[in-house]
């Protein structure tokens, strides 16, 4: 079960509170920006371009994982390992409209876009993008290799308590054992000498009946 930002302590809910917010609001203005030629090419029945196409599913793609994010704290890798694949899109996104916009080498079709300084606008738009998941991919990595320590530690220590637990009982046995053995000793004494009582009261009460019959047999003669 994945835990909640504020689960994760300061650092995770401090990033969870600004840069998510952040790169869900670029990824909505990438999409809004190249969205805006797309849209005029399907009105004047075109072919979209396919960097254009590509913006697009990166922009989706970055959207949806804010919005994951927003419930979700990066503990796994395979969230790492996502969080890396968004990064390298949105560093091929900025490197290919950056080749076609920055340095005034305006090298696409003029179908493409209708609005030259808006894609400038929206390449350095990409370029925090990329600055944004890199940062979030750092701190993934942090609190995958936080939590799987954390998750170590607590077993290493609910292991020795175990262990801890396991000794204090075999300790307790053989103090065990030596007290039912003298308390068994004990009663044992006991009823030996309540045996040896009743023996001996046995021999007493013998004696007497014998010094009895002599004494009548004497009186008789």
């Amino acid at each position: 079960m994945p835990d909640q930002p504020w689960h994760m302590g300061a650092s995770a809910l401090i990033i969870c509170a600004t840069l998510r917010p952040f790169q869900c609001a670029f990824a909505i203005a990438i999409s809004v920006l190249y969205g805006l030629d797309l849209q005029h090419s399907s009105s004047t029945h075109t072919h979209g371009n396919s960097a254009w196409i590509y913006a697009e599913v990166v922009a989706g793609l970055s959207l949806i994982t804010c919005l994951v994010h927003f419930f979700v704290t990066v503990k796994r890798v395979g969230w790492c390992f996502w969080e890396f694949v968004l990064f390298i899109l949105w560093v091929s996104q900025f490197g290919v409209f950056g080749a076609m916009f920055i340095g005034g080498k305006n090298v696409v079709d003029e179908d493409a876009t209708n609005s030259v300084a808006r894609m400038k606008v929206a390449v350095w738009i990409s370029f925090v993008n990329v600055l944004l998941w890199f940062v979030t991919m750092v701190g993934g990595i942090v609190w995958c290799c936080t939590a799987r320590r954390v998750r170590r530690r607590a077993r290493a220590n609910r292991l020795e308590l175990d262990e801890e637990a396991g000794d204090a009982f075999a300790n307790s046995q053989p103090k065990l054992r030596d007290g039912v053995e003298e308390k068994v000793i004990e009663e044992t004494r006991a009823v030996s000498m309540i045996a040896s009582m009743l023996k001996g009261n046995d021999g007493e009460f013998t004696k007497s009946k014998l010094a009895a019959a002599n004494k009548n047999s004497r009186d008789v003669e």
